[in-house]
């Protein structure tokens, strides 16, 4: 299995210099249009339920693929 080691270096060999640079106009445009997030209590109620979600939804895959492992 020492295949993958040799397909990664390959990549990494063959993209190494693939970068374009990013012109500094383009990244002041950019930085003087991303807001500073605002934390208000109604974000902070929306990111906690929005983990939540997340770890329900977790817990019913796991139950899921439980019940599919014991068919």
């Amino acid at each position: 299995m020492n295949d993958k080691g040799n397909i990664e270096d390959l990549f990494k060999e063959a993209f190494e210099n693939y970068e374009e640079p990013v012109r500094p106009e383009l990244w002041n445009r950019i930085s003087s249009q991303i807001q500073a997030p605002v934390s208000t209590p109604q974000a902070t109620n929306l990111a906690q339920g929005g983990a939540a979600s997340i770890k329900a939804g977790a817990l019913w895959i796991a139950g899921a693929a439980l019940v599919v492992t014991m068919a």
